[in-house]
């Protein structure tokens, strides 16, 4: 099965009991605009949509990793 968007990976997700509606945690977008904004980049539209489905939580999915973890907690500006 091929996925072509992070939304339909949050429903396979949610389905294998990876993650639930509870544990997929999005950025806001005024986050995923302040880390284009901090890091002077436009990043591609696929990551945001991944960030803005689950970019801060997704159940046992990504849940420890560093660089989710970093981005969600940089200071607003």
């Amino acid at each position: 099965m091929k996925l072509k968007t992070p939304p339909e990976l949050a429903t396979v997700l949610v389905s294998a009991g990876i993650a639930t509606n509870e544990t997929l945690v999005g950025l806001t977008t005024s986050e995923v605009l302040n880390i284009e904004q901090q890091f002077q980049v436009v990043l591609p539209e696929s990551y945001k949509s991944f960030l803005l489905t689950m970019g801060r939580e997704a159940g046992a999915f990504n849940g420890e990793l560093l660089l989710t973890t970093l981005l969600c907690h940089l200071p607003l500006v």
